[in-house]
């Protein structure tokens, strides 16, 4: 959910929106990426997790029926002997927003909201400040990034001089985040939306901007058909469904226990090698809980790998957590390559259609890209971001697909 990091994966592998492309090419001449399921990725990732002196990295591949391989390598937090484990959880930044089109997928089957249902009629309290301009806009233009909304939620805390006083040295401003916690997150939701809706469109409805704040309100308008809070709607149709146990929102792991991985930032250094632990009890360690729609899930390699299954599954013709007519959906793109939650595009590699999404909230870097064609697809996560995580789950991402048979290039 980060605001200056990639979001989509759009280039040979990843490309940030912004940014310029990872060269999944670009490794050492010597570099073996080995085969699935030899034994060898442990050592394949932290080769490449030395290469890019990050804190960890794991990664995981897949295909409708399960996990392929999995492993991960690198210390829970930098200044610990803790060591990550492949049963560990990470941060998914962005990742979370296909997790909320396919939470909204379920809930257009079940008859509580349409595709085409509009912010005020899901919303009655936003139709007064609503501005002219997204009165007509949809759920579904909300999902695929075309409602002309901003970026991000306004922010009125990076104004604040007093705010601003408590970042630590060298922490962008943006970081610091609007929420009143006399409220619940629904309701913090609700008074960012309007904040938002009372903003100029940066684009025309229908064009593809892509929009953090658009993800937040659809997050609003599904709690508020279900009459559940996002939280609660989340576990009932994502997460017990399909059996994801070790998933949730907000940093994992408990406040002064180092049993899970810490999110790091960089301290300031452009390098981004010099990393400082944030205890996930810190107030920066995260987004607020009103985000959890559009950027702050975590989950573990499995609970990933149990997601990407099931889309893979409907790609397929196996109807599963939705129908396989849902699942369509989802997984169609608008003319400017954007789906319900998903990034769509073609590699030589993906033998066609690969559909894709990264994310960061500035402290994790993780991407996830599913390759229907040749029923595969891999996820890799460090618990760092800057350049470096990202190229690095890159390089993890890409050293997966060479390892695997159906889609090794030459």
């Amino acid at each position: 959910m980060r605001r200056t990091a990639a979001h989509f994966i759009a280039g040979v592998f990843l490309v940030a929106l912004t940014g310029t492309a990872a060269e999944p090419w670009d490794f050492p001449a010597d570099f073996r990426f080995g085969v699935a399921r030899d034994g060898q990725l442990s050592e394949v990732l932290e080769r490449i997790r030395r290469g890019h002196s990050l804190p960890a990295l794991a990664a995981v591949s897949m295909t409708s029926t399960g996990t392929v391989e999995l492993a991960a390598t690198g210390l829970r937090a930098v200044g610990f002997r803790d060591r990550v484990t492949t049963n560990d959880q990470w941060h998914l930044g962005s990742i979370t927003k296909p997790m909320t089109a396919t939470v909204a997928a379920r809930l257009v089957e079940e008859g509580c909201i349409t595709w085409d249902t509009t912010i005020a009629q899901a919303v009655p309290e936003l139709a007064d400040g609503l501005r002219e301009e997204y009165r007509k806009v949809t759920l579904a233009q909300l999902l695929r990034h075309e409602s002309g909304l901003p970026r991000d939620v306004p922010m009125e805390s990076q104004n604040s001089e007093t705010a601003q006083r408590l970042l630590p040295k060298g922490m962008p401003t943006w970081i610091l985040q609007d929420y009143d916690p006399e409220l619940s997150p629904t309701e913090n939701r609700l008074k960012g939306a309007k904040a938002v809706l009372a903003l100029p469109p940066v684009g025309p409805r229908g064009k593809s901007e892509y929009s953090n704040a658009g993800v937040f309100i659809a997050g609003l308008m599904l709690e508020k058909a279900a009459r559940k809070s996002f939280k609660k709607l989340f576990e009932d149709e994502l997460l017990i469904p399909l059996g994801m146990r070790s998933t949730g929102f907000g940093p994992p792991g408990a406040p002064g226990k180092r049993e899970q991985p810490w999110g790091h930032w960089s301290a300031g250094e452009a390098s981004g090698t010099t990393w400082r632990a944030l205890d996930p009890g810190d107030r920066f360690a995260d987004n607020p809980p009103s985000f959890d729609p559009n950027g702050r899930a975590h989950a573990s390699l499995q609970d990933v790998a149990r997601f990407a299954s099931a889309h893979l599954s409907g790609e397929l013709g196996k109807p599963g957590l939705v129908s396989v007519r849902s699942f369509r959906k989802l997984h169609t793109p608008n003319a400017d390559g954007t789906a319900l939650g998903w990034g769509v595009s073609a590699r030589d590699w993906a033998k066609g259609r690969w559909l894709y999404h990264a994310g960061s909230n500035g402290r994790w870097f993780a991407c996830l890209t599913i390759a229907p064609d040749v029923d595969f697809a891999v996820f890799a996560v460090c618990n760092a971001a800057e350049e470096s995580g990202e190229r690095a789950c890159d390089r993890a991402a890409w050293a997966l697909i060479q390892r695997y048979p159906r889609t090794k290039t030459p």
